[in-house]
């Protein structure tokens, strides 16, 4: 799985810590995350909108998993949790987005404050997603807005435990494949892994004969019907019909 974290750049918005910004909050929060997603085993990438606006770069590396990174600030001084605001392609999406923003409240001891769709929030506030949609980005994306820039309190944890609250969100967004066996993994770890590879095999020409060997033996167990003309190439949608016939079959 590949992660791009983005950082907020709101250096003008002020903590309750005297100069400190929610730039200065996040920013190491951000590095945290990369660091323990690589140590889960997995790609990581880091932006920081503060040097340049302009997205497109990073999101050409590719990443699986667009994560913001904010502080909200709801104009009171009292602590509030753990809010997301997501912008889901599917249902699984908004269920993989409820599931990141409880185990992030969890891990760090804070309530649940909420999830938004609201194309307002989207659009106005975190104007990325439209970028994304700009340049034809489809993956999974999620703001988190962790809790309140303007508790002392909360600030103050967040300024003295990113390694913490970036491990914690690394946690909820990644399964830790340095200690998961093969047999341990989800479907939507095979699907990653798949799509990896289908990419990686983009400039290599398979011999027809070993294309049309490879049909027959999924025709013989049932998951195809017929052939496809092996001279056209696979699309992801194609193979994400095949793995799903496949996990059928290994559910029966």
């Amino acid at each position: 799985m590949k992660v791009l974290y983005v950082v907020s750049d709101q250096r003008e918005n002020a903590t309750a810590i005297k100069g400190v910004s929610e730039a200065d909050l996040c920013a190491p929060i951000g590095r945290a995350a990369v660091a323990a997603t690589k140590a889960l085993g997995h790609e990581a990438s880091y932006f920081d909108p503060h040097k340049t606006y302009d997205i497109k770069p990073a999101l050409s590396w590719g990443p699986d998993v667009v994560v913001l990174i904010h502080v909200d600030a709801t104009g009171k001084t009292t602590p509030q949790g753990v809010m997301g605001v997501e912008c889901a392609h599917a249902a699984r999406d908004t269920e993989w987005a409820h599931g990141v923003i409880e185990a992030v409240a969890a891990d760090l001891g804070w309530p649940v404050w909420g999830t938004s769709t609201d194309e307002r929030l989207r659009g106005f506030c975190y104007y990325f997603f439209g970028d994304m949609r700009a340049v034809g980005y489809r993956g999974r994306r999620l703001v988190l807005e962790l809790g309140n820039m303007r508790c002392l309190a909360q600030a103050t944890f967040l300024k003295n435990n990113p390694g913490r609250v970036g491990e914690a969100i690394a946690r909820a967004v990644c399964p830790d494949l340095k200690h998961q066996g093969e047999n341990d993994m989800t479907e939507d770890q095979v699907r990653a892994i798949a799509r990896e590879e289908i990419s990686a095999a983009t400039q290599v020409v398979h011999k027809p004969d070993e294309v049309a060997a490879a049909q027959q033996t999924l025709i013989k167990v049932g998951l195809l019907t017929r052939g496809r003309p092996t001279e056209r190439p696979a699309s992801i949608g194609y193979v994400d019909l095949l793995l799903s016939r496949v996990f059928r079959a290994l559910e029966k």
